[in-house]
């Protein structure tokens, strides 16, 4: 086996971990978007998220807002973040499977 395929063994293994890990932090932050209701002449946040088949919707309190926005911030972040892993180990997954035909 030549070094390079050892070293692109290696990645895959450290980026599999790496997924593992942010999704691990992924479950730990709050799902869904934030939106405004308009009530009354006056905009509300809500974070909105989907439940099965349902789409729920919970009022977030004014003293709240600051950090779950920035949680929910951090989880599109965060997803972003596993595809772009994803993506990088499934490229060196069709490289070893190359090598090794």
């Amino acid at each position: 086996m030549s070094a390079s395929v050892v070293v692109m063994r290696e990645q895959n293994d450290n980026l599999e971990r790496q997924i593992d890990m942010v999704i691990g932090q992924i479950a730990k932050l709050p799902k869904g978007v934030i939106v405004y209701k308009q009530i009354n002449g006056h905009k509300y946040p809500y974070r909105a998220y989907r439940n099965e088949a349902k789409v729920v919707t919970v009022y977030i309190k004014k003293k709240e807002f600051e950090e779950i926005e920035r949680k929910v911030e951090r989880r599109k972040l965060l997803e972003e973040r596993v595809k772009n892993l994803k993506r990088e180990k499934h490229a060196i997954e069709v490289f070893l499977e190359m090598l090794e035909d």
